[in-house]
């Protein structure tokens, strides 16, 4: 559809002249002395009268069309020196209700660069200095203007990476061949050219009109557009058309629509406020009348877009809804106390999601939740960190101005006094731009200290611009040296609360060495899930997100964003629990003990000369927020930890009289800590309504250290199955067994990755799964009867019973007095074994055989095997001999622009065992071609088994690989070695989620009886060894490949010895 200037503005073209303008200055010089570029624009009075993004030419008569000229004074050298350097250029303009476009063009040919032509309050264009002309030509075209002027940046980034040194994967790419991922093939194979398919198309340049004409082209439908925050449509179409996308230059990729689960906010365990509140890991804390840190008697507040007080997560603890009624006068501001209403704007939604973050109570994410005598403490799976907080919010709409923050900040003065509880800290998640420099001496930077001279804590967002410390982008209020002032970076917690993360990809990082510039502090911002109200106008942000994710539990009641926007509420909401067990801490406190109690991640930290004895770093600030830390630091008094091997009842369940056998039907499930066969772990008792009667597949699913894990036995009439390991069953069962309406199985530490004493297992679930679906879950609701209360936060009975019941994340117990078999988690690492395919399932255009079939990859470095590190690849089968494959296990080393490879090699008559160096394919590479270049022979060890597992040895020695080396970019693939017109098509592939660090061949356990030794029989280079033949010590229904790896990790050598 035509953008067009609607009939006001046309009538205003025909009585002034034409106008021809620049921007001022109109030309500049770009370079490595002079990296920032700044020019003037406007004022725009008169819109384009060529309203079509495709054709942005600017004839109108009285149209405003400013140009600027800027020359790229870099040389060859450069260039070469730094070939992912890029140009940033961004287009800002005064009236946040107009609507500019921005085209860079090649000066001297007129060519088209790229464009940014979207109904953003601002357009940005990023090139690649590589692909630019020596001179370049830049356009701002009004669309629809009512007298705005404009500010356009030009800024040359040498080195455009995040801290940790990965690329921003959702940049730009750099305009070569489309990518079709693999789930989207295998699909395509099985469907007719004219099957309807979906699927998400990411675009690489052009215009919305380019990219919504390609669409239109191709009779392709956008049924999603995510395009307000990343370049990607859902669409949907005939089969053929999607491959033809890969013809297209305007497309980078074709993503396939994965499933996706969501288990509860992970974000609270990375910044441990749950082991604050719950019977964890020393928790939970009190304060002074002993009552749980909840927020209760303290009032925080939230300046920002609006707030939708309808949502049930509100219903309780709502103080304040102030909404700005006359925004942008320079009278006096009108804030209305509209109480429970929507004070939100017809573009909003992030001032909901930050209020939840903040103190929502989660009742909308709780199904009947808290149940008396059962689960007195569980809140909904998404409640904010501080639920029982009272809130005020200042609502200043979706274009926010600095008098709208000011006017909040004058009407927060005005009546602070009469809040009751104290106001004592406010959220502000939003600041200027990237690099934009402290004013003290401003009427906002006044205010704010007045505001915090008087008790309140202010929290800002450092902004969500990333860099890599070669220049500063964090916000303003970053550099604002006030005590109590504190300024947030986002952490990305992986979806798995891990507190040794990185930090976000967009996360402002300021200037190295300019630590008054730095952050103060991280805390979670990527994809936080918190309140919304998806089919509100209103609530635009909750409809797909930043990812574009949509959250579909508890609909409609949440969305999941990312951002900075995100982080700085954990911050806020810390303190409401910090300031209700020590309501005397002062701001400057406050900022005190989060900064020295904060968790070190990564390194790099220097000396805060703002804080004696503090550390800070340019993109983490402090570190990771740490709330228990800082109330160890202050004794405030918690529960410790319970008793040794106390049974605990985690999860509560219902009757459901809709499951049509009993025996899926879930009660309750258990955990108690114990040993089998001298080793310790978990034991599970999952109580049912009745012994099942048909095959039913029980999983439990949690959280352990950062990591997912899983667990899944199955059972019926005919007793109980330990499953193999793989999907859904990451952490296998050593024993099992059903008694009567009772299943019980047993979890060795180390199958849930040698977790340290104390640490909390979270987020945890039980499903029934039956053939078709999930039958049951719990947690979930209790007592589905007829004479539920009727209270309107909650749904109606009719409404529950349709529903499918969604789990509620809940914790258990890691008790110290049972010690893991071992410290050094890198000795065996579950963690890091990712089953990458489901069973059957490859990409072989031919008769599948199982040898291409990837199952599992893993690392470990035995005991009995000093200096050598070992890649196990398990596939579905070997007993073809000899194999007529490829298998590959990759790996980056740090400082190191080499890729590694170690394989097993079938196209010689024999199998050979060989390691070397690949050329930088996309990994996994489908149905690509890779330059492989051998270095050398594996160890002799290295072998494989007819049942699939094969056994790559390479001696550390040989790379340089020593103790602390972290193994990156860990991935397995397997390749044809009958050419397809001459490629060795790949079959199946997988990467894995985490990384690898050596620590050497030394696990240290509490058996130590000699023996034993890598065990197998079958072929290769190394043979096989005589192993252990007593499956007693593992239990007989322990899957081969899980006794393999624990055999290569040499723990039954190790246990032996005792």
């Amino acid at each position: 559809m035509l953008r067009r200037p609607s009939k006001v503005w046309a009538s205003v073209l025909c009585v002034l002249p034409l106008a021809a303008w620049s921007f001022s200055p109109e030309s500049g010089s770009l370079s490595e002395t002079s990296p920032t570029l700044i020019a003037e624009g406007g004022p725009y009075v008169i819109s384009n009268p060529v309203g079509v993004a495709l054709d942005p030419v600017c004839t109108g008569d009285g149209v405003t069309c400013d140009t600027f000229v800027f020359d790229l004074d870099v040389d060859e050298a450069y260039r070469s020196a730094h070939p992912d350097a890029e140009v940033v250029i961004a287009l800002e303009w005064t009236n946040g209700g107009d609507d500019l476009d921005l085209y860079v063009r090649d000066d001297e040919t007129g060519g088209l660069l790229g464009a940014s032509a979207s109904a953003d309050a601002g357009e940005r264009v990023v090139l690649r200095v590589a692909e630019l002309p020596a001179r370049v030509r830049v356009e701002a075209i009004p669309f629809l203007v009512t007298g705005s002027t404009s500010t356009l940046t030009v800024g040359l980034v040498t080195d455009p990476v995040d801290g940790g040194g990965e690329t921003d994967v959702c940049a730009a790419t750099d305009g070569g061949a489309a990518q079709m991922d693999a789930g989207v093939i295998a699909d395509l194979a099985n469907l007719a050219q004219t099957a309807i398919y979906g699927a998400f198309v990411r675009f690489d340049g052009g215009t919305r009109k380019q990219q919504d004409g390609l669409l239109e082209r191709l009779d392709l439908t956008a049924t999603h557009d995510f395009r307000r925050y990343v370049s990607s449509v859902f669409v949907t179409g005939p089969a053929a058309a999607f491959t033809a996308l890969l013809d297209e230059p305007l497309v980078a990729r074709i993503e396939h629509n994965r499933p996706l689960q969501y288990l509860g906010s992970t974000a609270p365990w990375a910044t441990r406020v749950r082991v604050a509140q719950e019977p964890v890991a020393g928790g939970p804390y009190f304060d002074s009348e002993g009552r749980r840190l909840t927020g209760e008697g303290v009032t925080l507040g939230i300046i920002d877009s609006g707030l939708y007080g309808l949502h049930p997560d509100f219903a309780d603890n709502l103080l304040h809804n102030f909404k700005l009624l006359v925004p942008g006068l320079v009278t006096d501001p009108l804030y209305l106390d509209i109480g429970p209403l929507d004070s939100e704007s017809q573009v909003g939604g992030h001032g909901t999601h930050v209020t939840g973050t903040v103190a929502g109570s989660g009742a909308a994410s709780d199904g009947l939740y808290p149940i008396p005598d059962f689960a007195p403490n569980v809140r909904g799976t998404y409640a904010g960190v501080a639920p029982d907080a009272r809130i005020i919010h200042w609502a200043n709409g979706a274009a926010l101005l600095v008098l709208d923050v000011a006017s909040a900040y004058r009407h927060l003065l005005d009546n602070l006094d009469s809040f009751d509880p104290p106001l004592r800290a406010v959220n502000n998640s939003y600041g200027d731009g990237a690099g934009s420099q402290y004013d003290p001496g401003s009427t906002s930077s006044c205010l704010i200290k007045e505001i915090v001279d008087r008790g309140v804590v202010m929290v800002f967002a450092a902004g969500n611009d990333g860099g890599d410390g070669s220049s500063d982008q964090t916000s303003s209020t970053c550099k604002d040296p006030t005590p109590g002032v504190i300024c947030v970076a986002s952490y990305n917690d992986a979806g798995s609360g891990v507190r040794d993360g990185a930090l976000s990809t967009f996360s402002s990082r300021a200037l190295k060495g300019a630590s008054d510039r730095y952050p103060d502090i991280s805390a979670p911002g990527d994809l936080i899930t918190s309140t919304c109200f998806q089919s509100q106008p209103s609530q635009a942000i909750c409809l797909g997100g930043s990812e574009g994710l949509i959250e579909g539990t508890w609909l409609p009641w949440y969305g999941t964003i990312s951002g900075t926007s995100m982080a700085a509420p954990h911050v806020t909401g810390a303190i409401g629990l910090m300031l209700q067990a020590h309501p005397e801490l002062t701001p400057a406190d406050v900022e005190k003990l989060i900064k020295l109690n904060a968790r070190k991640v990564g390194s790099d930290y220097e000396p805060d000369p703002l804080l004696p004895g503090g550390t800070t770093h340019f993109a983490y600030g402090a570190g990771l927020l740490d709330l228990p830390s800082i109330l160890d630091a202050l004794d405030t008094p918690h529960a410790g930890m319970p008793p040794l091997a106390e049974e605990w009842i985690v999860l509560d369940g219902d009757s459901d009289l809709l499951i049509s056998d009993p025996g899926a039907d879930i009660q309750t499930l258990t955990m108690q800590e114990g040993a089998v066969d001298d080793l310790p772990g978990i034991q599970y008792r999952v109580t049912l309504s009745a012994a099942p009667i048909e095959r039913v597949a029980f999983r439990v699913a949690a959280n352990v250290a950062g990591l997912p894990v899983s667990t899944t036995v199955v059972a019926g009439s005919d007793g109980v199955e330990i499953p193999e390991g793989g999907p859904g069953n990451t952490a296998v069962a050593k024993q099992a067994a059903l008694e009567g309406n009772v299943l019980s199985f047993f979890v060795p530490y180390a199958h849930l990755g040698f977790p340290d004493p104390g640490e909390p297992i979270h987020n945890i679930r039980v499903f029934a799964d039956g053939a078709l679906s999930t039958l049951d879950a719990a947690p979930s609701a209790s007592g589905l009867l007829p004479e539920l209360p009727d209270e309107p936060s909650l749904p109606l009975v009719s409404d529950l019973l349709k529903r499918p019941m969604f789990g509620r994340a809940f914790t258990t117990q890691l008790d110290p007095g049972v010690p893991p078999p071992s410290t050094e988690k890198s000795c065996e690492l579950p963690g890091l074994t990712q089953f990458t395919s489901p069973a059957g399932v490859t990409g072989n255009i031919g008769l599948p055989t199982g040898q291409d079939d990837l199952r599992q990859l893993w690392v470990a470095e035995p005991v009995d095997m000093p200096g050598k590190i070992v890649f196990t690849i398990k596939v579905a089968d070997l007993s073809n001999v000899p194999p007529l494959h490829r298998w590959y296990a990759y790996f980056s080393l740090p400082d190191d622009t080499n890729a590694y490879f170690v394989a097993m090699d079938s196209v010689g008559l024999s199998p050979s065992f060989v390691y070397g160096t690949r050329s930088a394919i996309p990994v996994p590479a489908v149905g690509g071609v890779g330059t492989f270049t051998v270095l050398g022979d594996l160890d002799a060890a290295s072998g494989y088994d007819a049942d699939g597992t094969i056994r790559l040895v390479l001696d550390k020695a040989a790379l340089g690989i020593e103790s602390g080396t972290v193994l990156s970019s860990l991935a397995a693939s397997i390749r044809q070695t009958t050419p397809v017109n001459g490629i060795g098509l790949t079959t199946d592939s997988g990467a894995a989620a985490e990384n690898y660090r050596v620590v050497g061949n030394q696990c240290v356990t509490p058996d130590d009886n000699g023996g034993g030794g890598d065990g197998g029989n079958g072929g290769g280079n190394g043979g096989g060894n005589e192993g252990d033949d007593d499956p007693g010590r593992f239990g007989g229904a322990l899957p081969a490949s899980l006794l393999l790896m624990l055999l290569a990790a040499g723990l039954l050598r190790a246990r032996r010895r005792h």
